[in-house]
């Protein structure tokens, strides 16, 4: 909701194996919310916070042909 996420060393395969609507990682649409957890810390804001990810394996099932990163911007 504020940002500020890390996803670090992880392993992630077959996953959403019953659809094929996206990929592994999927962090669409969210609502905007005003915080103080945002850019800056401390000042209420609807930016939020820079997520980091970083030194993962992500693996799709074949034939999908959808990225991995699914943020729909």
């Amino acid at each position: 909701m504020g940002g500020g996420n890390t996803m670090s060393e992880s392993l992630l395969f077959n996953l959403v194996r019953e659809t094929t609507d996206h990929g592994p990682v999927n962090s669409w649409d969210r609502m905007p919310y005003i915080t103080t957890r945002g850019a800056t810390p401390g000042v209420p804001s609807a930016i939020p916070a820079p997520t980091e990810e970083s030194f993962n394996l992500i693996s799709t099932a074949r034939g999908r042909g959808f990225a991995t990163l699914d943020h729909d911007e």
